[in-house]
């Protein structure tokens, strides 16, 4: 069951060693925090070396 709350993320660039995602967030149950226009709050490097092998979901 959901309760309102996730977050969105957008791959920001991709280079050979990690990839960058910025990302926000919603809360459905309270207006002020909807984030309707999907607005991003941060961003997350990533070493592509932590992971074992490199998984591509489609």
């Amino acid at each position: 069951m959901s309760v309102g709350v996730g977050t969105h993320a957008n791959l920001v660039t991709e280079e050979i060693y990690a990839v960058m995602y910025e990302y926000g967030e919603y809360y459905l149950k309270a207006p002020k925090y909807r984030n309707k226009n999907n607005v991003y709050y941060g961003a997350v490097t990533i070493q592509k070396g932590y992971f074992a092998e490199q998984i591509i979901c489609e």
